[in-house]
């Protein structure tokens, strides 16, 4: 990176908060991303490690402690492989489930309406009136999946 580039990723930073805060992207953001900062082509929180740190190694990732994607505060990065990342997203529940998940294709009521109705189905035929899987169908009547999503149907 050279001077110009590095005082211009530096006047795309926030760090009015105090050096221990959060110092927020104010540049581009992919917010289809998580909203994520980015600069030339990279991830903002990228850039801010590697100037601090160095390169970043080959399959590694750049993890926020602080949770919060447009952060830039290289004391709120850390480096790490792929699984720490997703371990880290599922255990502080910021995976994509249920309607959110991309692939879904049911409500949570759906969901809460499947498990308390259609007595005398079969799950091949719920499965067929919703458009999913029999294994869906089979899945939600039991228990599985939708966490938090109880059978209270609102």
């Amino acid at each position: 990176m050279n001077e110009q580039e590095y005082r211009e990723f530096v006047s795309l930073i926030d760090r009015t908060k105090g050096p221990g805060s959060c110092h927020i992207w104010q540049g581009k953001i992919y917010e289809s991303q998580g909203g994520y900062g980015v600069f030339n082509g990279e991830g903002a929180h990228r850039v801010a490690w590697s100037l601090k740190n160095g390169d970043i190694p080959s399959g590694k990732v750049i993890r926020h402690t602080c949770d919060n994607p447009p952060c830039c505060n290289p004391a709120h990065l850390e480096i790490g492989e792929h699984t720490d990342n997703r371990n880290d997203c599922v255990s502080k529940g910021r995976n994509a489930k249920g309607s959110t998940h991309g692939n879904s294709k049911l409500t949570a009521r759906q969901v809460r309406f499947i498990r308390t109705h259609h007595e005398g189905w079969t799950h091949k035929a719920i499965a067929q009136k919703y458009g999913v899987a029999r294994s869906t169908i089979t899945r939600i009547k039991n228990g599985q999946g939708w966490d938090g999503v109880g059978s209270r149907n609102r």
